[in-house]
């Protein structure tokens, strides 16, 4: 696994520089009779996959190519040396189990909010810039019933739909060991093509559409305590998204003089809704956190800023398996009154009066629409235009690493990521769960992929289509989050017997 792999060293798109310079972590789980076996069908798979794609082997480093210009980075081949110290895939055996059915084994059984700790990923957190930045480093945490595996991927090299590209070729890669694939969806010919589509997007532009990086957004920072935030996972009723989708339509067509109210949309997608409800409870719960340490609540309003991903490959015209970063990250701002956040009927009182949870409340539905018509405004304003006014301010910067933007809270969305269809093979098969637990940035939501019939059985659910969301805050937010109304009306517990159908599998 120490091989080296020879490539053309490249320098990274204005798009790639848009974004954190860090990593995080991808995590699938594989429940297996035999994880053994699934460790050596990982082992030949990431061989071909680095065989294929040799800059997956890559590391991030500083670029000296664009002369007076800072912080432009460039993947080069790595270093055998540090292939050995770092490799591509690492193996590390634990005394736990996936599925809590087998506790009988006398292991605990493991929560995917534990994963993101030293035991589980392949890098340190917070590598040196002064240490090489591996593009992509994998882990293979064997289990006593399958395998979590661990994909850590720099943000500067790739985004979440190149994440997923990339695991989709490590799937063919691993599907069938006698007959390795002769050719991915993606190759380097076809990255190199992308990547300088994205350059030549660049050279006519209007920056004055752009304004990206607009000072009033406050600057994203890593929590430099781990502790100090808390990341939980979600589930989502689909019913009672649908119903607010619904819900929030109506009031925009029953109130058509709303600003900018544009009478030919068709209403609001799931999509814009779910996002919205992320941003309003979010508000809401680290509003009332805050108020509650200062030991008094806030006469004044807020305003609120929304950052949220765009995947731009169409507007591009470049290829929807392209893996570097082709998002676009634009800002919906709201003015929250006082009422808006800390009115008392946005905290259920009585948790056990179902119909305290059955009505939405109409101020929540009234609130929940002008925020998703914003997020909606916001996403038509991404056009190519916008996007290519984008990549020509970074180009024409004397500093390419911009500051990352983010927003009182920011959402990614994996919705449309195929994951869950994605087949590893006889010795894997196709992953049971799919999670991107992160507790260092304060308000940042992800939107994991879509579960199939199958995952979702696992979880204990009849059927899939409810939504999945991973959200980090402070734990006094996260308390306040979890009592607060229109939260609670969406949000489907757990099934106790969450692993009822992973005994009969095993």
């Amino acid at each position: 696994m120490a091989q080296s792999h020879s490539f053309e060293p490249y320098i990274l798109t204005p798009l790639d520089h848009s974004t954190a310079p860090v990593h995080f972590s991808f995590f699938l789980t594989f429940l297996c009779q035999n994880p053994a076996a699934g460790v050596s069908a990982l082992e030949k798979g990431v061989q071909r996959l680095t065989t294929l794609l040799p800059f997956l082997s890559g590391n991030v480093v500083p670029s000296i190519q664009l002369k007076d210009t800072k912080n432009v980075f460039e993947v080069q081949p790595t270093d055998p040396s540090h292939l050995r110290k770092l490799p591509m895939l690492k193996i590390k055996q634990h005394a736990q189990c996936i599925s809590a059915r087998n506790i009988a084994l006398n292991t605990p059984a493991l929560s995917s909010d534990d994963l993101l700790n030293l035991r589980f990923i392949p890098l340190p957190f917070g590598t040196p810039a002064s240490e090489p930045q591996p593009v992509l480093r994998l882990q293979a945490n064997v289990m006593a019933d399958g395998i979590v595996l661990c994909v850590c991927f720099h943000h500067l090299a790739t985004d979440g739909l190149g994440i997923s590209s990339i695991t989709q070729a490590l799937s063919e890669c691993c599907r069938n060991p006698d007959q390795p694939p002769e050719r991915l969806l993606s190759s380097p010919e076809s990255e190199a093509q992308s990547r300088t589509r994205i350059f030549q997007s660049g050279n006519e532009i209007h920056r004055a559409l752009y304004n990206g990086h607009a000072s009033s957004i406050r600057k994203a920072a890593l929590s430099s305590d781990p502790g100090a935030l808390t990341s939980c996972r979600f589930c989502l009723d689909a019913e009672q998204i649908r119903r607010l989708r619904e819900a929030c339509t109506k009031v925009r067509w029953i109130n058509p003089s709303a600003p900018k109210y544009d009478a030919s949309r068709q209403g609001f997608s799931n999509n814009e809704v779910v996002t919205a409800l992320i941003w309003l409870c979010g508000m809401r719960a680290q509003s009332r956190a805050t108020s509650i340490g200062r030991n008094r609540p806030s006469l004044a309003g807020l305003n609120s800023s929304l950052l949220f991903a765009v995947d731009v490959r169409g507007i591009l015209n470049i290829p929807r398996t392209y893996m570097g970063n082709a998002i676009a990250t634009p800002t919906s701002t709201y003015h929250f009154k006082d009422t808006e956040l800390h009115g008392a009927d946005t905290l259920v009182f009585d948790t056990d009066t179902p119909s305290d949870l059955h009505e939405f409340n109409p101020n929540d539905i009234t609130l929940l629409a002008n925020l998703a018509l914003s997020i909606q405004q916001t996403y038509q304003s991404v056009n190519r235009s916008y996007v290519r006014s984008a990549i020509s301010t970074i180009m024409a910067s004397k500093d390419w690493l911009l500051p990352a933007k983010h927003g009182d809270l920011s959402v990614s969305s994996l919705r449309d990521a195929p994951v869950y269809d994605m087949d590893f093979g006889p010795c894997l098969g196709t992953p049971c769960d799919v999670d991107v637990p992160d507790n260092r940035t304060d308000g940042l939501a992800w939107i994991t992929p879509a579960r199939s019939d199958y995952s979702a059985r696992l979880m204990g659910y009849r059927s899939r289509g409810f939504w999945e969301v991973r959200l980090s805050l402070s734990p006094a937010a996260m308390e306040s989050l979890r009592s607060d109304r229109l939260w609670r009306q969406v949000t489907l517990e757990k099934p106790k017997e969450r692993t009822s159908a992973i005994q009969g599998k095993l």
